[in-house]
């Protein structure tokens, strides 16, 4: 019983170790150097065209400390989040760049009736 315990506060040490590393990172960018890493459409694209979603979200992520009003941001975030399986994010990344540049909303709208069309199958499978 006790070995188990050891192993489940190691295992708490470690994640907590990550996240503590991550949040350091990205605190560090917002230092004084924090333009040269404002968001870049053309990196953004790259990690699209090159499948590497986790990494696209990530980076998204970390730009949108410094540009959370940034529609293209926004743009990525949902097809990134959509071409991963997360519906959810995606719909929401989708409404916000929406929201910000009511322009996208034509080049949205077959994504979110997708979106709507899964789910709706996943609450009649759930169901």
């Amino acid at each position: 019983m006790l070995s188990i315990s050891v192993v489940f506060l190691f295992l708490g040490l470690a994640v907590l170790a990550f996240f503590q590393f991550r949040l350091f990172k990205l605190i560090r960018k917002v230092g004084p150097d924090a333009n040269k890493h404002s968001f870049s459409i053309e990196h953004a694209s790259n990690l699209y065209k090159c499948g590497e979603f986790t990494e696209l979200k990530d980076y998204c992520a970390e730009c949108l400390v410094l540009s959370p009003n940034d529609d293209h941001l926004h743009w990525y975030i949902a097809i990134g989040n959509y071409a991963a399986g997360d519906l959810l994010l995606s719909k929401q990344a989708f409404l916000k760049a929406i929201s910000i540049n009511p322009n996208l909303k034509r080049e949205a709208q077959a994504y979110l009736e997708e979106i709507t069309l899964q789910e709706v199958e996943i609450k009649k499978y759930n169901h």
